[in-house]
């Protein structure tokens, strides 16, 4: 057979990990600095995914069945999906453990087009709208409104294996939808060591492989859960709702950092003015110096030595448009992004609340209750527009101080008061009277613990204290005057009402915006339990007991035969490069049929040039065929090697045996000319291959230089021709 290369790299960091896609002409690499590489066949234009920090490794990378998105696991327990085609991050989260290893399954169950209407189900909300300017911090979002997350492919999860020996589902890599606590189930003690090597889900979700160690016990287990199943169709409904409000929750996050960035301007400057006059003045005398000025026309002598000297006329009409403009972007952002994305929550929590209703399909998924989420959803709904009020007062407040201030020092300089100054009218003396008399509320006194001295903050600004995680500073409107706040206090059937929600006038947005997610998380994470403990363990099968295998390397690999009820799901699990065990789980039984795959006999090998064999890396090709790259030893030469193993014929003898025997096959027996490559002038350490793109890509050993073939199978060759059951083939590679 011949091998002629596609392509070759030389990486400039070390390559971890590499992965085919299935679908699309797609490698992705793992470099040791935490940077995911995206490459097709001529290496042209790759896409780089950078970690989320610096100095942040990747632990673990799988591509979705769609292969749209690739999952990728980092050493700081985050997860992100990421859109290889824009890479941007659709969905990121925190498991809140460290992650070893993360996979998405592949099933054999769609989802009726009858019951996808609920993509399209809120075609009645305006979309979100764009936000117009970039934020300096990260990679953000083009477009909220996506629900990319979802795969047209069917239901699938992600499975995460963390190091607490938990191994995690989520539907889609979103929705959490419960976990397996295999130190829980094995009765594990402190003192015992355990890993968990792998773990598979069936096509039909209702079995869970997992592959572990435990004191140097090699075992399998096999978890039984039936309510993936029959809720399927619910669960699927709930991801779709999930996916789609954690692209709002992400939208909000984004809007209040723009509006952060523009409160930052605000009144800066004419704070650290008024602190540095407020620290030389008596605790009362600022209002009272403000408001005789106001009132007599005349300033105080401390006043005027301010208004002369600190401040100028050229000065507060830059500081005037710049607070003007600030308050203007932050309405802007409050009243159409802020308002439009807690419509969003609104309108899909009412419609949680209504699903909710239906017990039979979603009480016992969503828990007890669902009004805690829709309450709190209201209350920050309630708190947005007491901000937008606040905003409104607050421009106009300061509109009006920074007029009457510039006709005040223009007299004091004994200046011609401009007539574009305007007149101010008798209603905005009074909105100034107030604006003035509650300057005390804005001053702070700090003591510094070390030089015992005081520090003297003032701060005029109402919007500010909305946007941290604490109480309001400054009480909200007064609205104690407003006719439905009369009618509420003085029924206490309205107070007590659930179909009101309540207003938390001390409460800052940010701290109802916090309450609005968890009451929401809470709402989803019901789904953790009720899943969760539907797993049952109906196997643990030890393979092997040896003190070797708690210290070696263990590689793994996997494939479904068949998508349908009677799929196989077959492993191979290397321990040495001596020792290789192929694992068939058939579906009608929970205990594996086991052999050992070892290169013992070499008198029996049909290939004259070949020594001493042994395996560097094993892959599955397809379901057919099992990928081998291993390593001659022919004297003092060592050579590296491509095989392909027809599985098939495994299988088959191995069907001779029952399921308490383990036999050992001599590898030398299933290669020949065929199936058997040198690839010169190469020393291999990790493999990747696709049997669906008919590809494979070896790393080197200095895990820097990387080699792509394109393989051709050709199942009607005849190489073999005394054994029909041997599924041989040729391999050409192609430029």
């Amino acid at each position: 057979m011949s091998m002629k290369l596609i392509g070759n790299r030389n990486n400039p960091n070390c390559i971890q990990e590499m992965q085919w896609s299935n679908k699309m002409d797609l490698i992705a690499l793992v470099n040791d600095t935490g940077e995911v590489t995206i490459n097709r066949f001529k290496w042209d234009m790759p896409i780089k995914i950078l970690p989320p920090e610096e100095k942040i490794a990747v632990k673990s990378i799988s591509w979705r069945m769609d292969e749209r998105i690739i999952g990728i696991a980092y050493n700081n327990q985050l997860i992100n999906l990421v859109d290889i085609e824009s890479k941007e991050v659709i969905i990121s989260y925190s498991v809140n453990a460290d992650v070893t290893k993360i996979c998405w399954t592949q099933n054999s169950i769609d989802i009726d087009s009858n019951e996808k209407s609920i993509l399209d189900d809120h075609v009645f909300l305006a979309s979100l709208p764009s936000i117009n300017s970039t934020i300096s911090s990260g990679t953000k979002k083009s477009d909220y409104n996506s629900t990319r997350f979802y795969s047209n492919t069917g239901l699938n999860f992600l499975i995460v294996i963390c190091n607490d020996c938990t191994i995690r589902a989520y539907i889609y890599g979103v929705l959490s939808c419960g976990s397996i606590d295999v130190k829980k189930k094995l009765n594990v003690n402190e003192s015992d060591s355990l890993n968990i090597i792998e773990a598979k889900m069936s096509s039909n979700f209702e079995r869970f492989f997992v592959v572990y160690v435990k004191n140097g016990i090699l075992g399998t287990l096999v978890f039984e859960n039936s309510a993936l199943l029959k809720r399927h169709v619910a669960l699927w409904k709930l991801s779709i709702k999930y996916g789609m409000i954690l692209n709002i929750f992400e939208y909000m996050d984004d809007t209040i950092e723009h509006i952060n960035e523009a409160w930052e301007s605000v009144l800066l400057e004419m704070d650290n003015k008024l602190s540095k006059y407020a620290k030389k003045q008596e605790a009362g005398s600022i209002s009272a110096d403000f408001l005789e000025l106001l009132l007599f026309g005349y300033p105080s002598e401390e006043l005027e030595n301010f208004l002369t000297h600190e401040m100028t006329v050229r000065e507060l009409k830059k500081l005037s448009n710049s607070v003007e403009m600030s308050y203007s972007t932050i309405q802007k952002l409050v009243v159409k992004p802020l308002h439009s994305a807690i419509i969003s929550i609104f309108y899909h929590v009412n419609n949680l609340h209504g699903m909710h209703q239906n017990a039979y399909e979603y009480k016992n998924l969503l828990g007890e209750n669902s009004s805690e989420a829709l309450i709190s959803t209201g209350s920050f709904l309630i708190k947005s527009h007491e901000l937008q009020q606040i905003i409104d007062k607050s421009m106009r407040d300061f509109k009006i101080f920074f007029r009457w201030l510039y006709i005040a020092i223009s007299r004091l300089m004994d200046d011609t008061v401009p007539d574009d100054a305007g007149v101010i009218t008798q209603q905005e003396v009074n909105y100034l009277a107030e604006f003035l008399y509650n300057f005390e509320e804005n001053r702070k006194e700090l003591v510094h613990d070390e030089s015992g001295e005081k520090e003297i903050k003032f701060n005029l600004e109402r919007v500010g204290q909305y946007l941290t995680n604490q109480n309001l500073t400054i009480p909200s409107i007064d609205n104690t005057s407003n006719i439905w706040n009369e009618i509420f206090t003085q029924n206490e059937c309205l107070q007590t009402s659930k179909l009101i929600y309540p207003h938390n006038k001390d409460s800052s947005l940010i701290q109802e915006k916090n309450k609005m997610e968890k009451s929401i998380k809470d709402l989803f994470n019901r789904l953790e339990h009720s899943i969760g403990q539907e797993y049952n363990l109906k196997n643990d099968f030890i393979i092997s007991h040896s003190d070797d295998i708690a210290s070696s390397t263990i590689v793994t690999s996997h494939i479904i035969d068949g998508e349908n009820q009677d799929a196989i799901n077959l492993f191979t699990i290397l321990l040495s490069e001596k020792d290789l065990l192929l694992l068939v789980y058939y579906s009608n039984t929970y205990i594996p049929k086991i052999a050992k795959l070892q290169f013992t006999n070499r008198d029996e090998c049909n290939i004259l040039s070949v020594g001493q064999l042994s395996f560097i890396d094993i892959k599955f090709y397809n379901t057919r065929l099992l990928s081998g790259l291993i390593k001659n030893e022919i004297g003092n030469k060592i050579q590296t090697c491509f095989i392909q193993v027809p599985v098939s014929r495994l299988i088959d003898e191995l069907l001779e045996y029952d399921q308490k025997t383990i036999p050992t096959f001599n590898m030398y027996n299933y290669i020949d000319d065929c199936n058997f490559k040198v690839i010169e002038g190469f020393a291999g350490n990790l493999m990747a291959v696709s049997g669906s793109r008919k590809v494979a890509a070896f790393l080197a050993s200095n895990q820097k230089i990387v080699k792509l073939y394109e393989l051709e199978v050709d199942e009607d060759d005849e190489c073999d021709e005394e054994n029909s059951n041997n599924a041989s083939f040729e391999i050409e590679m192609k430029m």
